[in-house]
């Protein structure tokens, strides 16, 4: 018999509760589902429970950033940017949606776009790419899709 006492949330199984995953949760099935069907929507969500605890993009760094122990020293916890960055609730990876999506160019907005050359010939707007996993979340699950099926026909 186990006597100790869980911590408020969590029951005798370890399961815990945590505030506002239902909400994001059903936020992405709405979003994906209609996009990608249920198979697609339920890889998604299983990775990003996994990611992040509340599957909120926002609460973790912009772009995300390098581990503690990374071989190089001076990137060590440092902000990814460029092909690095990753996005969305997934994290998805920049160069990898870029290898496998070839219009991914095409999220760039126009104001954008005309500021820094972005959405030009052979240009990725990488922080466009993660602004935009980051907020829209059908766009998040379909791009998912996309990039997982082009790396399954290639594996």
């Amino acid at each position: 018999m186990n006597n100790r006492t869980q911590p408020a949330g969590v029951d005798n199984l370890g399961c815990e509760t945590v505030s506002g995953l239902r909400t994001q949760k059903a936020a992405y099935w709405n979003a994906g589902h209609g996009v990608v069907g249920t198979s697609a929507v339920k890889e998604f969500l299983g990775m990003a429970m996994l990611e992040e605890r509340t599957m909120n993009p926002a609460n973790y760094v912009f772009g995300d950033k390098y581990p503690a122990d990374d071989p190089v020293i001076s990137r060590r916890n440092q902000p990814k940017t460029g092909y690095a960055a990753n996005g969305g609730a997934i994290k998805q990876n920049v160069f990898a949606l870029a290898v496998s999506i070839p219009n991914i160019r095409n999220v760039t907005n126009t104001s954008v776009r005309n500021a820094s050359n972005c959405g030009q010939a052979n240009v990725l707007c990488w922080d466009e790419v993660v602004n935009t996993l980051n907020t829209n979340r059908s766009w998040d699950v379909a791009k998912f899709n996309e990039s997982k099926n082009y790396f399954a026909k290639i594996g």
